[in-house]
């Protein structure tokens, strides 16, 4: 069934992951981690803390 609605909808569709999939966007790479200065510059809560540290170094 979840392979029928995965053809019909797609990997990536709400469908998907309420037939019990988990959605392609959802999917955490862990071959190629994310370098820790690229994921705290993509959180918006750590902006004005890496605005600071930029404008000190």
């Amino acid at each position: 069934m979840l392979i029928g609605v995965a053809f019909k909808y797609g990997k990536d569709s709400i469908e998907y992951e309420m037939a019990g999939g988990v959605r392609k966007s959802d999917r955490v790479c862990t071959k190629y981690p994310r370098p820790l200065l690229v994921s705290l510059a993509l959180s918006p809560i750590s902006l004005p803390y890496l605005q600071s540290y930029l404008e000190i170094s």
